[in-house]
């Protein structure tokens, strides 16, 4: 589930995986010894939410701070997040410019196929909030993608 998390919001494997490894390595053993009581599900929850919050923060440096301005060796050998030809049709082209809470929104939703209610659940929202942020992220690739070539 953190990886899924990751890899949805930053878009890279490397990314997604030091990811799982700083949740569980830093976050993980001070919470269960702090909290030796979590159930499975209270357990599940916390590493959503910290998953979500670390991969925010790590998008939100990664533009304030592009790759490209931290190492032109990268930027000279093209490495980006520019894609090939037309993938209209891919969900992950579609969501790639979203704002990372309408991207696990919907992926939450439609990708790992949760409930409303698991969805909000795990965003901290009530279900009326995750469907609405659902909405908004539809209209936003609409937008920007055009009717009738995409809709999520």
């Amino acid at each position: 589930m953190v990886f899924s998390i990751g890899l949805s919001i930053l878009k890279t494997r490397e990314d997604a995986e030091d990811l799982v490894q700083d949740l569980f390595a830093h976050k993980v053993p001070a919470l269960l010894q702090e909290r030796p009581d979590l159930t499975r599900e209270e357990l599940g929850r916390v590493l959503a939410v910290s998953a979500r919050n670390l991969c925010i923060d790590r998008y939100r440096r990664r533009r304030r701070f592009p790759e490209s301005e931290l190492d032109p060796e990268a930027h000279a050998a093209g490495t980006g997040t520019d894609t090939e030809g037309d993938e209209t049709g891919n969900p992950e082209f579609l969501m790639r410019d979203l704002r990372p809470a309408y991207r696990e929104v919907l992926t939450m939703k439609y990708l790992w196929q949760l409930t409303w209610e698991e969805v909000a659940i795990r965003l901290g929202l009530s279900q009326a909030g995750a469907r609405k942020r659902a909405d908004l992220a539809r209209k936003e690739i609409l937008s920007k993608h055009g009717p009738g070539k995409g809709d999520a």
